[in-house]
């Protein structure tokens, strides 16, 4: 585990070959609903996967999400399952990490 807190960044390429690799583990997309409606979505179905979509902020203010946790378990996800998480940048990404790693996800 990286010292702030979470396992650490993965490229496109390694995050691609755990979700193919690992069959409990799961993308979440921690963008705003916003950016999922005018982005777009990664897809998984080649990989018989959903990607989840819970936001780190909430938009337009960029608040952060207190309820952040609490949704991505009410998508069914398990401490024990390996997690991907994806912003734009890497910074929410990486935020939500920390917070899902301090709640007892790996």
């Amino acid at each position: 585990m990286a010292a702030d807190g979470y396992a650490g960044d993965k490229m496109p390429k390694e995050a691609w070959d755990i979700l193919e690799r690992d069959p409990g583990a799961c993308l979440i997309d921690v963008r705003t609903e916003a950016e999922w409606r005018y982005v777009g979505l990664p897809k998984l179905d080649s990989l018989g996967k959903p990607t989840l979509c819970v936001c780190w902020q909430i938009f337009p203010d960029n608040r952060v999400n207190d309820r952040f946790v609490d949704e991505v378990k009410a998508q069914g996800v398990r401490p024990d399952q390996t997690l991907l998480l994806l912003c734009r940048s890497g910074q929410r990404s990486r935020s939500a990490a920390i917070a899902l790693t301090a709640a007892g996800f790996k």
